[in-house]
């Protein structure tokens, strides 16, 4: 395998990878992670190109979206590498990680919450 993950990862029954994506609301979730799966990441492959990640010519992006669910993920895991989804499902967790620091993330005033609190929320920029 090619590709640089930046998270731990599990396997699945089937021997695919899951990246388990650290939560920054543990506290309130109770859990200590987000899951991206690789049978979710091949259903949803038609946003691979709002994360830059490159898809073979021969990936008919058309019959693509003609599939159901289970069609789309066969398709997918035909035509494309496992490396491929692997930089797709790392692309999906590095926009669900913020990355704290000087010029990454900025707090802001905001209101949050189904009884909409005033409170400092921390939002980092993004070019996607």
């Amino acid at each position: 395998m090619k590709a640089d993950l930046d998270f731990q990862t599990q396997e699945d029954a089937n021997g695919n990878l899951t990246l388990l994506i650290p939560n920054m609301a543990v506290d309130l979730t109770k859990r200590p992670y987000h899951r991206i799966e690789f049978d979710q990441t091949l259903a949803h492959i038609h946003h691979a190109s709002d994360f830059n990640i490159p898809l073979p010519s021969d990936f008919d992006m058309n019959t693509y979206n003609s599939l159901d669910r289970a069609g789309k993920i066969d398709y997918a895991k035909n035509k494309l590498s496992q490396e491929t989804i692997l930089n797709y499902q790392n692309a999906i967790g590095r926009s669900m990680s913020p990355e704290f620091g000087p010029g990454k993330t900025f707090s802001v005033p905001g209101v949050s919450g189904r009884r909409k609190r005033f409170n400092e929320l921390t939002i980092q920029p993004t070019d996607i």
